[in-house]
């Protein structure tokens, strides 16, 4: 596979600008989540970037502090970096839009919706959404609830993302730290139970019917991540409700563009090694084996899932039979020799037949159903 290099989709504008001297009321409400970011420079050099994640969460921050003493130090990449190794920064950084600097000159940023954008027309999305589920936990909060109770159960279970539901189990909603946001701004009194975070006592004890946001946005579990991305693209949002498939649904994870943006970075890490062993002496067969390697090479390349598992493929197509007047196709038979990267583990297939593309269809098949019996 091509790497591609941000430079693709390198933006010169479109993000939000502020100088070191601004205070933070004047750039909270611009943020639109909460991995959102607003660039801070000093005349026209780059000095890092201010975003509700990093800036103000846990921290004691007056509306009239100065962006200088709230500025993070996001990863920076260059216009050679490629699409996965900006994917996994993002991932690793939770920053959502890098700056882009060469040689010391600010050249623009990347966007992760832009790299989604991009890479959502590969094969690698046609993958079901379950493929790319993170296993978090859902966490249900009720509608009553008051706004410290929310943050608490963020807190406790380390998300910033809870269904909300009502006295019956019927989910309404989901409510999001930055739905929150207002309460981390002109702090009256501080909530010692929160750990550190400062919030607005009248706020504190408010339902989070005020603040969450009814319009449940959700993909089905088996359909591909091409739809998903569509959907939060649609919506400008950053997650969606995954429920079951069958005919009772019921919601089985949260899709986030995290989620996503790790699913393209793990094609970084390990990639299948497709091998030939080859016996042909006919213009058909070697234009088969061209065919049939591509396909393999395709497979381990757009499926992380599969190439985080198997360590390479030993692919031996041979004519067993030739063809006959009555039969036009030569007998083929192919064997795959499948080893896994957990206990280097071997596995032999075989299958037989006349039309090498249904042949090998039938290999890959295999292949994937043994990739899935192989824990990580």
């Amino acid at each position: 596979m091509k790497l591609t290099t941000v430079k693709r989709i390198l933006k010169k504008g479109g993000f939000k600008r502020a100088s070191p001297e601004d205070r933070v009321s004047a750039v909270l409400p611009n943020l639109q989540s909460t991995h959102d970011a607003v660039f801070v420079f000093s005349g026209e050099k780059f000095s890092g970037t201010v975003n509700l994640y990093y800036s103000f969460i846990n921290k004691r921050v007056s509306p009239n502090e100065k962006l200088k003493n709230c500025l993070y130090h996001p990863p920076v990449i260059t216009p050679e970096t490629s699409l996965l190794e900006a994917s996994r920064l993002m991932v690793e950084s939770r920053v959502y839009i890098l700056p882009v600097i060469d040689k010391g000159k600010f050249l623009g940023a990347v966007f992760a919706e832009n790299i989604l954008n991009l890479v959502k027309k590969w094969d690698l999305f046609d993958a079901k959404v379950k493929q790319a589920l993170s296993p978090r936990k859902l966490v249900f909060v009720d509608l009553n609830a008051s706004v410290s109770q929310a943050l608490s159960l963020m807190i406790k279970n380390g998300i910033n993302r809870l269904l909300v539901e009502d006295k019956n189990g019927s989910l309404l909603g989901i409510l999001a730290l930055f739905d929150l946001r207002k309460v981390f701004t002109t702090p009256k009194e501080r909530i010692s139970f929160l750990t550190r975070i400062p919030i607005k006592k009248e706020l504190a004890g408010q339902p989070i019917k005020k603040f969450y946001r009814g319009l449940v946005i959700s993909v089905e579990a088996g359909e591909s991540l091409n739809k998903a991305v569509s959907l939060m693209r649609q919506n400008n949002i950053g997650s969606l409700v995954v429920f079951s498939e069958g005919p009772q649904k019921k919601p089985v994870g949260l899709i986030t563009f995290r989620d996503l943006l790790k699913f393209v970075a793990d094609l970084g890490k390990k990639k299948g090694d497709v091998s030939f062993i080859h016996q042909f002496n006919r213009e058909n067969l070697r234009l088969a084996r061209e065919n049939s390697l591509k396909r393999m090479n395709r497979l381990l390349q757009n499926n992380a899932l599969l190439a985080s598992r198997i360590k390479s493929i030993s692919l031996n197509l041979r004519e067993i039979a030739k063809a006959q007047p009555q039969v036009r196709l030569p007998l083929m038979e192919a064997t795959a020799l499948v080893r896994f990267y957990r206990g280097n583990k071997v596995i032999r297939t075989k299958v037989q037949g006349r039309k090498v593309v249904f042949i090998v269809d039938k290999i890959i098949n295999r292949v994937k159903s043994l990739a899935r019996k192989q824990k990580k």
